[in-house]
């Protein structure tokens, strides 16, 4: 029990004062205050601001029998209350001390969640500016220029972020090198020194990989590798070497309705065994499971340097960066085809019915410009990046993406229903119906003409380029060559 100073009396509830650091009753010092405005023992000015209580636990309360005890007021008994009171006023202290170190780390918290806060809402004001500026010319460019606002919300996790920094840093690069590529080939074709009215494709009977009756269905070249990946009818998938002369089968893999493609110049197929989706290394066999969202797999296209592929349903398609899903996204038509652009941030998306054409960001999951069109079939950029060839239609139309307008429209019959092909001059194309269009130094020629072709084949892919002329693959009843075009 803590003794008043003022009365010398036992405290009921215990204060302490800030001016003379003295223990008093409450009561009887807010009287003295009252009467007097003054500490009473060092008659210093006072208010009830300066009197902070003493909390007591009730252990320290001594009982009515204690305080008639003899014993209580004696000088032993005076110091240890007087102990057990500065033991209390010292934990108070520590526990307020305590208070507010916590309440200025989250003030400081605060402040700089504020701050964090306030860049952040000067980032997004930044983008909707610009965003608004490009939207304007795009509006100003024509009616072909639309922006679509994602079906989904972008995701802003580490992995999303990375994969665009990552996009857009290669973007850079494929640009610088297609840039060099381009202009070292311009005007070199060798198709320029022949005959362009007599032109037809020769095989090399050498070059000969016997595959009698099978039915080709997809063929996906590196160039740089020299080796192209073969899709069968049957499922069979095979990986051929033609850097020599004939051809060699140096890896194969067999899968129920396999897609193809070359992932960081390694050929992958993905492909669904009861009910999930795997991707396979076809010369490692290396073989993944691939979490997808999409039962129906229509292709699968992948970035032309970075570990990025697309996944692509009927109406949606699926993002996936390292072998992790990035996001999903819908469209409003049944998707048809789809390609990479050769620098990698952009998709040409041909659609089955009334949607045309779109050229996709899959980073910013905007249409950055739409081209109209009728029942569109293959699609494919020019490697010069800024045309587009366009099968529709019993024709074939190079678009130009720059100034949005066709440049050439050649017609070809059922042209809809046939892949096309494209050299690595930007000098020819072809579909499977055999029929070409030239284009010489980035300007369209308007003329067509049926290539003549041995032993009815048919062209399933273009192959490199080569000193003596321009390779191709060629698939008749018999196997698949290699052929050149020549007069």
């Amino acid at each position: 029990m803590l003794l008043c100073s003022l009365t010398n009396s036992p405290t009921q509830h215990p204060v302490l004062s800030l001016k003379s650091k003295c223990v008093f009753d409450s009561k009887a010092l807010e009287l003295y205050i009252n009467n007097n405005g003054s500490d009473p023992i060092t008659n210093e000015q006072m208010t009830k601001d300066d009197i902070v209580p003493i909390t007591l636990a009730p252990s320290d309360i001594p009982s009515s029998a204690e305080l008639t005890d003899p014993t209580y007021s004696s000088i032993p008994t005076m110091l240890t209350a007087f102990q057990n009171a500065w033991d209390s006023l010292s934990l108070e202290l520590f526990h307020l001390r305590s208070e507010l170190d916590k309440t200025k780390k989250e003030l400081s918290l605060a402040l700089y969640r504020q701050d964090a806060a306030v860049k952040v809402a000067v980032a997004a004001c930044k983008e909707r500016d610009e965003a608004r500026h490009a939207l304007t010319q795009l509006i100003a460019n024509g009616d072909n220029h639309n922006v679509d606002v994602p079906l989904e919300t972008v995701p802003t996790d580490e992995t999303f972020t990375e994969f665009k920094r990552l996009l857009h840093a290669e973007q850079e690069q494929l640009m610088t090198i297609h840039k060099k590529s381009n202009k070292e080939k311009k005007g070199k074709s060798p198709l320029y020194s022949l005959d362009l009215q007599n032109l037809k494709l020769e095989i090399d009977k050498k070059s000969v990989l016997s595959r009698k009756n099978a039915v080709v269905m997809n063929v996906d070249t590196n160039l740089e590798a020299k080796e192209t990946i073969v899709v069968y009818s049957s499922g069979l998938v095979e990986v051929i070497d033609y850097s020599k002369v004939k051809l060699k089968v140096v890896a194969k893999f067999k899968a129920d309705n396999p897609h193809a493609f070359w992932l960081q110049g390694n050929p992958y197929i993905l492909f669904s065994e009861n009910g999930e989706h795997y991707l396979v290394n076809i010369k490692s066999n290396e073989k993944l499971p691939v979490k997808s969202e999409i039962t129906e797999i229509q292709t699968v296209v992948a970035h032309p340097t970075l570990n990025i592929f697309i996944v692509v349903g009927s109406r949606e398609m699926e993002v996936f960066f390292n072998q992790e899903s990035v996001y999903e996204q819908e469209f409003e038509d049944d998707v048809k085809k789809v390609k990479f652009h050769p620098d990698g941030l952009l998709l040409g998306i041909a659609y089955k019915h009334t949607r045309g054409i779109d050229i996709y960001d899959i980073v910013e999951r905007t249409t950055k410009l739409n081209i109209e069109c009728q029942n569109p079939g293959d699609v494919i950029f020019a490697a010069n990046g800024y045309q587009m060839f366009i099968a529709t239609n019993n024709k074939v139309i190079l678009f130009d993406m720059r100034k949005a307008i066709i440049v050439l429209e050649a017609p070809i019959e059922d042209a809809e229903n046939h892949q096309i092909i494209v050299d690595d001059y930007t000098s020819m194309i072809l579909c499977n119906n055999n029929y070409f269009i030239l284009t010489k130094n980035g300007k369209a020629i308007e003329f067509t003409s049926k290539l003549e072709i041995e032993s009815n084949g048919r062209v399933i892919g273009y192959a490199s380029s080569m000193d003596d002329g321009e390779c191709y693959f060629i698939s008749t009843d018999s196997g698949i060559y290699k052929a050149k075009v020549t007069n």
